[in-house]
């Protein structure tokens, strides 16, 4: 299992957006960090599921990759994180496995 998931926070109005490409997990919140900690605690939950009460589908659950047009909003937004170092309408974000370390 993967030490970080992959995900990205964008800017839509007054609203953020948090989205796991490889959980396909969605949140959405207020601020930026508030957006971050949503899905941290999420991605958490998720995980700790799929590893106790669902063990038997651990595997499935575990395996829930976005589409194709996540990746590629993904991956542009990866590109574009490389010249610009503020937070603009999208970022990437890290996101912590608690199977492997706590948040």
């Amino acid at each position: 299992m993967k030490n970080k998931f992959r995900g990205y926070i964008k800017k839509e109005g007054n609203l953020y957006s948090g989205f796991c490409v490889d959980l396909t997990l969605a949140v959405q919140g207020n601020s930026y960090d508030e957006v971050a900690n949503k899905l941290n605690a999420v991605i958490a939950d998720y995980v700790n599921e799929a590893l106790t009460v669902d063990y038997k589908h651990k595997e499935q659950l575990l395996n829930r990759k976005a589409g194709l047009s996540e990746y590629i909003k993904y991956y542009y937004i990866a590109f574009l994180s490389r010249f610009k170092k503020e937070r603009g309408h999208y970022s990437l974000i890290k996101l912590c496995n608690p199977a492997i370390s706590p948040c």
